[in-house]
């Protein structure tokens, strides 16, 4: 099974047996009361244990909602996220894109799929550039299959983005297949559907957007980075509430409709979520950036565990923010799919009360008695150490003034974050302007625990970004060494400083 589909993989077989031919209800907005699982044909115990598994593991999952018959039959926030919390969507906002095209054709910003690159950035050929490159269309971008030689969070993809220019470094690539011919996955190739729909209609991709996609489905609470040239980051640096990825995706549900008017067209939401192209190694096909499971699921996927998914027959759409690419394998890993039925269950009070509490307990976990702090903690509270260089920080420095928070005092060049940090299991959340990659309003949550062996140990979150801090800080003397893991990439690195 692919990890990236496991997350959904495991609904669908029964729900091809007893659900074919399911109506899909028009929707005006989703109805966000909570349903009993029962009235969906689902089972409360068997998603109260699938939340369990969250709760044992600590899993690093943000969000899970799921929708069945435009029900929201599960919505959960782990603290310290919640329905408010922007996330980086990371590749999800390539499925976006994908139907701003389709917009974009029926607007007449484009006309048609076989226009070229060439035609939109000629500015980047010459008269002795390979004519396999400048035969690279619109289809191709959307296919992955430009022919360029590219990769993914590899050497040329940091190359690019390293770069001054996205769409000149993506172009100045040269070709290794004819277009057409292979799929290869690479964020380059939608940033450079970023820049064509934003030179076609003189406007932003997020301003296209707003007008006619997140508007008219009632999104009004969205931040897009931009790159070095000023067109939106095509393909990533998103960021949406998990409730607005639900809208989206329930939006392809209803083949393009919200609230009577056909928002994308029902033409375009079938050819772009048909398989046009294998992806190696794997039992899924790629649309036009969408991934098409055997199954009948259909996926929009972004790196970290961040995910769409929908089934048009079963009448289901679930939405999962994450900083872990396991997240959906760990969490369906025992379901029992004979669970679900077209037919609604019995009322089932005592299990929909014990999905309930674990829901809340996620939600809203109870503080755990801080445990003793050493003598160290005492020695250096207060002191401030100044790191060796790097290309960030400058000095930190800690401080006990509470036995259940502590303050970690993070100096830049230029600004200075006073972290506050749980010593009771529970994050502190601390607003740090622009430390992080949310516009105006970035957040960090931390909390942290003394070790038997005097080390402090700390769990940091950007809140919204799809990772998460792993920092061991040891003492000795006048001297400091923080071991620093990123996960889910699972980089290490080490600062050490002094006390001067």
């Amino acid at each position: 099974m692919n990890p990236k589909h496991a997350i959904f993989s495991l609904l669908l077989l029964p729900a091809i047996l007893l659900l074919a031919g399911a109506d899909v209800a028009e929707c005006a907005d989703i109805n966000w009361e909570p349903c009993p699982p029962e009235e969906q044909g689902m089972d409360s115990r068997e998603l109260a244990l699938m939340l369990a598994r969250v709760k044992e593991l600590e899993l690093d999952m943000h969000s899970l909602i799921m929708i069945r018959n435009g029900r929201v039959i599960l919505e959960c926030y782990v603290h310290p996220y919640d329905e408010t919390s922007l996330h980086n969507v990371k590749s999800v906002s390539k499925s976006i894109i994908s139907a701003m095209v389709g917009i974009s054709l029926r607007e007449g910003i484009i006309e048609s799929l076989d226009e070229t690159v060439y035609d939109h950035f000629p500015q980047y050929f010459t008269d002795e550039t390979d004519p396999r490159k400048k035969s690279i269309t619109l289809r191709h971008l959307l296919t992955m299959t430009s022919g360029l030689d590219l990769d993914e969070n590899g050497p040329i993809m940091r190359m690019i983005f390293n770069s001054s220019d996205w769409i000149g470094a993506t172009l100045a690539r040269p070709m290794v297949e004819d277009p057409g011919t292979r799929y290869t996955y690479c964020t380059g190739l939608t940033h450079l559907m970023s820049g064509i729909l934003t030179e076609a209609s003189g406007r932003g991709l997020l301003e296209l957007c707003n007008t006619y996609l997140f508007n008219p489905l009632g999104i009004t609470d969205v931040q897009w980075l931009r790159g070095p040239k000023g067109y939106y980051f095509g393909g990533a640096e998103l960021f949406m509430t998990p409730r607005d990825l639900a809208r989206f995706g329930t939006l392809f549900l209803n083949k393009g409709q919200w609230n009577g008017e056909q928002i994308v067209p029902s033409e375009w939401i079938k050819e772009s979520t048909s398989g046009r192209v294998q992806i190696p190694c794997g039992n899924q096909q790629y649309g036009y950036w969408w991934y098409v499971n055997d199954d009948g699921f259909v996926d929009a996927i972004g790196w970290g565990g961040q995910g769409i998914s929908y089934h048009r027959e079963a009448n289901i759409v679930m939405v999962v923010t994450s900083a872990t690419h396991e997240t959906g394998d760990i969490l369906f890993r025992d379901f029992d799919e004979s669970t679900i039925s077209d037919e609604a269950h019995p009322a089932n009070p005592e299990a929909y009360e014990e999905l309930t509490k674990i829901i809340n307990d996620l939600e809203h976990p109870a503080p755990k008695q801080p445990s003793n702090p050493p003598a160290i903690a005492a020695e250096i509270a207060g002191k401030r150490y100044w790191l060796n260089p790097n290309p960030r920080y400058k000095a930190v420095t800690f401080d006990f003034p509470h036995e259940d928070t502590g303050v970690m005092t993070l100096e830049t060049p230029n600004a200075k974050y006073e972290l506050a940090v749980g010593l009771d299991g529970i994050y502190r959340v601390t607003d740090v302007r622009d430390f992080g990659r949310v516009q105006g309003g970035s957040r960090l949550a931390a909390r942290g625990n003394w070790l038997e062996d005097g080390t402090f140990s700390m769990d940091l979150h950007e809140i919204g970004a799809p990772t998460h801090w792993k920092v061991l800080v040891s003492f000795e003397g006048d001297r400091l060494d923080m071991s620093i893991t990123d996960r889910p990439l699972f980089r290490e690195f080490t600062l050490s400083g002094r006390i001067r």
